[in-house]
């Protein structure tokens, strides 16, 4: 029951009228004592009036004159019967005296903490009654985070600045009156450490690397140390490194220590990128026997990785095979040839522009075969007496290894091997009459001998005089 101090408020007790004697007294139990308010029609206190009724079942208490020092408190009423003492009735009511509370303070009112540590604030307020409530909020936020006198906070370095402001309020106040008090937390937090400008940071093999440490700290810290795997590499904020290698490449720790007892360290990937770097894995020309199968391993080194890896072979635009493995099966002569190996990646340096780079490999793949059919160039040579004749004797294919050409003369008598060397071509330094004829030739190599061609040598004799007439004389 609520009331006000200075007014009257009766206290009501009723039950059941008894049909025996009963004895009633009512009992207070106010600022922790227990003590008799009224014993049957008698009142213990002039600020007290007993209303008793027992035909009605009625034994009420009145107090006059409220005052929350005195009758703030709990109440209680109890009817016995007489001869034994046996409860026939008991009541409680709990007598609230209205009291505002006093302005709130909340300790302590310097809130100097520490990151890691916990601090704890109490709202303190004077008087009140009943017990006000107390509410906890972060600066202007309606979002309630906790009800009670102590705040328990694990300070960060977002509560440096922050306003923690308590709400005190209780019945006695009009509706929507509150008591505030406010507190700035200043703490002290542990290193932030951030690293740029990029992670990882890309730069070109050459290239010139900048690595830029921050540090947000309280208090702040003077120095810092750059790490590389163990080693000790620099105290400056912005490190620089003027000339960038592929042994440059790794991870590099900025450490910071503001004195709060934790070393905070941010690892920044330095990236170094480079073309690619092709070569051909064994020997760069390869020999192979009709039918077999022939596999070239391309080794290709980049960074980042290519976007391509193929195969392309030299004349044959149409040839296209992907990844760092050539694989040709089932060779014949028509696979012989340059095979070229191309990757391709993009380099994109921190702060810089895209570009593209590129590097072949060539291998050499021979089928080793027998030379295919011949032909003889020109193919109807024909020659003046005395002049030069060169005739060009080709297989195709050519045959591997290299073939030797042997050429011979169809006679009347049959073939007849010429004196001609072992290369393609035959020449006949004066050809004459007898030069003429047919001329055949092949080519022969250790695998085997081609089809044979021929062609007819025709001699052209110019005019000339054999023999001189003699004078003649005509008569007339």
């Amino acid at each position: 029951m609520d009331t006000h101090e200075g007014s009257t408020v009766q206290l009501q007790c009723r039950f059941p009228p008894p049909r025996e004697n009963v004895t009633c007294f009512w009992l207070t139990h106010t600022n922790n004592n227990l003590d008799n308010a009224a014993i049957e029609n008698r009142s213990l206190s002039p600020n007290y009036k007993v209303y008793m009724n027992l035909q009605e079942g009625r034994y009420d208490l009145q107090i006059r004159n409220v005052s929350y020092e005195r009758d703030n408190g709990k109440y209680e009423c109890r009817v016995k019967v007489s001869s034994t003492g046996v409860d026939l009735h008991r009541k409680y009511i709990t007598l609230t005296v209205l009291r505002a509370p006093g302005q709130p303070m909340i300790s302590p009112t310097s809130a100097l903490a520490t990151e890691g540590k916990i601090l704890e604030l109490a709202c303190n307020t004077i008087g009140g009654s009943p017990e006000p409530e107390v509410r906890w909020y972060r600066g202007s936020n309606t979002t309630l985070l906790h009800t009670g006198k102590t705040l328990i906070i694990h300070p960060t370095r977002e509560d440096d600045r922050a306003v923690f402001r308590c709400v005190v309020r209780n019945r006695a106040m009009r509706e929507g009156e509150t008591l505030n008090a406010s507190v700035t937390l200043d703490v002290n937090y542990f290193p932030r450490v951030s690293v740029g400008p990029d992670n990882p940071l890309k730069v070109e093999v050459n290239g010139t690397a900048i690595f830029k440490c921050h540090v947000d700290s309280k208090p702040r810290v003077s120095m810092i140390h750059w790490w590389r795997g163990g080693s000790y590499v620099s105290t400056n904020f912005e490190h620089v490194i003027p000339k960038v290698t592929l042994q440059d490449f790794g991870t590099y720790n900025c450490q910071a220590d503001n004195g709060l007892g934790r070393l905070v360290e941010t690892p920044l990937t330095l990236d170094v990128l480079y073309p690619p770097t092709v070569s051909i894995e064994g020997d760069t020309v390869r020999v192979a026997d009709v039918e077999d199968s022939i596999t070239v391993h391309c080794n290709v080194s980049a960074n980042p990785m290519p976007s391509v890896i193929e195969w392309l072979r030299d004349g044959r635009p149409e040839f296209r095979q992907p990844g760092s493995i050539l694989r040709l099966t089932r060779v014949t002569s028509e696979h012989a040839g340059n095979y070229t190996c191309r990757a391709v990646n993009t380099i994109y340096p921190t702060g810089g522009e895209r570009r593209n780079h590129s590097a072949f490999s060539t291998v050499t793949i021979r089928v080793r075969h027998k030379p295919g059919p011949a032909r003889v160039t020109p193919d109807s040579p024909v020659a003046v007496e005395g002049s030069r004749v060169i005739l060009t004797c080709m297989a195709s294919p050519a045959g591997y290894p290299e073939p030797q050409y042997k050429w011979w003369k169809v006679g009347e008598g049959g073939s007849i091997q010429v004196p001609a060397p072992s290369g393609p071509k035959y020449e006949i330094d004066s050809v004459h009459l007898g030069s003429e004829g047919t001329y055949k030739c092949f080519a022969i190599n250790e695998i085997g001998i081609g089809e044979a061609a021929s062609v007819n040598l025709t001699v052209h004799q110019p005019p000339k005089i054999l023999t001189k007439l003699q004078p003649h004389v005509t008569r007339k």
